[in-house]
């Protein structure tokens, strides 16, 4: 509902509308038709009782109307003095004030464009005016911009005509349907050019008998019907083929006639070839490996069919799928533990412990075998006290220590090289080190050394052929020219026969010449014919794949999903390899979830498992090693420490709660001193009435002991006598009586 708005709807008499909501002043009522604002007295009045404006004239039929209520928001309309007297008055409109702005306010939000129960934004089934065109994909378009791009469109597009569009004058791009022959056209260079086929397989044969009527044949000597794009029909009389432009003319699409009558009783064969159908080859041809693939694999393309929606769902999952299979191993590592995978489930706090101080423990695991060498030590010789008394010394040799282990490893190598040294002049060492640019320079180059050494045989051969070789070489240019047409060189060898079964048939050769666009076209598209024909005399996938167009067609409608499977097949033949152990996880779901939920501390443990491991094969040695080394009591100092700080972070935790009751307690104490400022207001009024009553010389004891709602707030230390007492002693002054406030 609106508290300070009111809409309503012209009828072009009507000319007194009710407002609808209080107001308090005139002043604060804006009207508005059509959006346009209208001026008090001007365009309309307030009749008496002010529930009601009236036009000077009726607004339009359906225009809109909006009464509403604007209170000043820039000032306050009490200002209040400090010592003054309260009035009721001054009270009431400065509360007014607030209680109307706050209803105009919520107004002007349920006014808004705002989200409805989907979380969608929600016009009401009203225009959104005022908005700029669309930049983004993503933006709103306004009717303006729809309006530019679908009337460009409309520009190119003429729709549908029964002869040729003329205006406005066509340009290269434009479409036009052509309904005579239900073919889409396109205007080229050349004029309107068929876009598409007029012939909707790959020919059209139609025989006619001269002066028999037949379909849309008539019986004319001289015109029979028939649909083709042009250049693309063959007509025979009588089983000859006559010449399209000298013995008939075909240039309309949809009828030939004969220059010369025919005779009743001839036969004519048309042949009209669609031009969409070396497309359909080329096509077919270029894909030829993917049918043969199609047609080897029907049966799973069958059983993709009948599975579709496993796949769609499969494919909906390709993500998940990934996941498993990409921890294919970890998969069958889980099922093959899957008991241990529950009790790490039912142990995820100390888990989550343990991996809290994973360092700790992989420092421990490293030293597992000190640990164990110590623990024997303290029950047995205790040479861990001889080398605590020498600690300075072993400090110095652990801070050489990687310096210690390199000479260690290196031992034997150091001997040698000694020995070596000590030849002097036979020396190897210092031998290499006087050349050691060119061994570099060797070193540098011994990937090509290795690759000539390994082909020696055939550097011998190019040596001993080094006369030929040089006679190749002042004849490049020959041998480049021939190079270029090798391909050419070997169709003319391939074809020798042919070539002269050609010659033997020039007169048929002639012939062709006579159609060589027709031939062209099929030359442009042999290999693709000869493909589709090899495919078709052979395997025959293209007949399987026709045998099984309804499943193809089937998958290619799911081919997204398909394809979502495909990108993935690597890791859907990895979880098919798994299914029994993703059965097994699957059995222990609840367990894994659990393991899940502490996914972080399971990593990090199992990121140190050998550690782990390790820490566990030596806990009696561990609890020797507790149980008498200084460093490891001092641990349990840190973990006091550690417990300190937690509790101080509960404490914190305590006190941010503390606040925010106190925060609370404010909002209540507000509220009260609130309602303590209305209540005080409300004595003040008493008391006015008070002193009213005191000018007739009414006693204050007696007025007192009668008005004891009053009476209580004038005994101190009541909240109103300190705050008011000055006003208070000024109005009792008209009293004669003997009250003392100061008692």
């Amino acid at each position: 509902m609106s508290y300070a708005l009111t809409r309503l709807t012209g009828d072009g008499s009507t000319t007194t509308f009710t407002i609808g909501f209080d107001y308090r002043d005139a002043g604060d009522i804006v009207v508005k038709v059509g959006g346009v604002t209208k001026t008090v007295t001007t365009d309309y009045t307030f009749p008496t009782g002010g529930t009601q404006i009236t036009f000077v004239s009726a607004p339009a039929d359906t225009s809109a109307i909006l009464i509403q209520r604007t209170t000043s928001q820039s000032s306050r309309l009490v200002d209040y003095a400090a010592g003054a007297v309260f009035k009721e008055s001054d009270l009431d409109t400065d509360s007014t004030q607030g209680f109307y702005m706050a209803q105009e306010a919520i107004d002007i939000a349920n006014d808004s464009i705002t989200k409805n129960a989907s979380n969608q934004y929600d016009a009401d089934s009203l225009r959104v005016i005022n908005v700029a065109d669309p930049v983004d994909s993503q933006d709103a378009a306004t009717k303006a911009f729809v309006q530019t791009v679908v009337g460009d469109f409309n520009n190119r597009y003429y729709g549908a005509l029964a002869v040729e569009p003329t205006s406005p004058s066509p340009a290269e791009g434009d479409l036009w349907y052509d309904s005579a022959t239900d073919v889409m056209k396109v205007y080229s260079s050349s004029g309107w050019q068929t876009s598409t086929s007029a012939v909707a397989t790959s020919s059209n044969r139609v025989t006619y008998v001269v002066g028999t009527s037949s379909g849309s044949y008539a019986g004319s000597t001289t015109v029979f019907p028939v649909v083709y794009d042009s250049g693309f029909v063959d007509v025979y009389l009588n089983g000859v083929k006559q010449v399209v432009g000298t013995d008939v003319t075909a240039t309309n699409g949809t009828t030939v006639t004969f220059a010369s009558a025919t005779s009743t009783g001839d036969s004519v064969d048309l042949v009209a070839y669609g031009t969409a159908a070396l497309t359909n080859i080329n096509t077919v041809a270029g894909d030829i490996a993917n049918i043969n693939a199609v047609a080897g694999n029907s049966t799973n393309i069958n059983a993709v069919n009948s599975n579709s929606s496993n796949i769609n769902t499969v494919a909906g999952a390709n993500a998940n799928i990934n996941t498993v299979a990409t921890n294919s191993s970890n998969v069958n590592t889980v099922a093959l533990i899957q008991a241990n995978v529950t009790t790490v489930a039912n142990n995820n706090a100390n888990i989550t412990t343990v991996a809290g101080v994973s360092s700790d423990v992989t420092s421990v695991a490293n030293d597992a075998t000190d640990i164990g060498t110590v623990a024997s030590n303290i029950t047995g010789s205790n040479t861990v006290g001889t080398v605590a008394s020498n600690i300075s010394n072993v400090n110095t040799v652990a801070g050489i220590s990687s310096d210690v282990s390199a000479v260690v490893a290196d031992a034997s190598d150091i001997g040698t090289v000694a020995t070596d040294l000590n030849l002097g002049a036979s020396s190897k060492v210092n031998s290499v080190g006087g050349s050691i640019a060119n061994v570099n320079t060797v070193a540098g180059d011994i990937t090509n050394i290795n690759t000539v050494a390994g082909n020696t045989s055939n550097v011998t051969a190019v040596a001993g052929n080094n006369n030929n070789i040089n006679t190749v070489a002042s004849m490049q240019s020959n041998v480049n020219a021939v190079a270029g047409i090798t391909s050419d060189i070997t169709s003319v060898v391939a074809d020798a026969s042919d070539i002269g079964a050609v010659a033997g048939s020039i007169a048929s050769v002639n012939t062709v010449a006579g159609m060589n666009t027709d031939v062209a076209a099929v030359v442009a598209d042999a290999t693709d014919i000869g493909t589709v024909a090899t495919d078709l005399t052979g395997t025959d996938s293209i007949g399987t794949v026709a045998d099984n167009i309804s499943n193809v067609n089937t998958v290619g409608g799911i081919s997204s999903d398909v394809t979502g499977v495909n990108n993935i097949s690597s890791n859907v033949t990895t979880v098919a390899g798994i299914q029994a152990n993703v059965t097994s996880v699957a059995g222990v779901s609840s367990d894994v979830t659990s393991v899940a939920n502490v996914s972080g501390s399971v990593s990090t443990v199992a990121g140190i498992s050998s550690d782990v491991t390790s820490v566990a094969d030596i806990s009696s040695n561990i609890n020797a090693v507790v149980s008498n080394l200084v460093d490891v009591q001092n641990a349990s100092t840190n973990a006091t420490t550690a417990t300190t700080k937690a509790s101080e972070a509960s404490a914190s935790e305590s006190n941010a709660s503390t606040s925010e009751s106190n925060a609370s307690t404010s909002e209540s104490n507000a509220a009260t001193s609130a309602a303590n400022a209305a209540e005080s207001a409300s004595d003040t009024a008493n008391l006015l009435a008070a002193s009213q009553i005191d000018q007739s010389n009414t006693l204050v004891a007696t007025y007192l002991s009668t008005a004891s709602d009053f009476g209580s707030d004038l005994t101190p230390p009541s909240a109103f006598i300190i705050e008011h007492n000055a006003t208070v002693r000024s109005d009792l002054a008209f009293d004669t009586g003997t009250y003392d406030l100061q008692a």
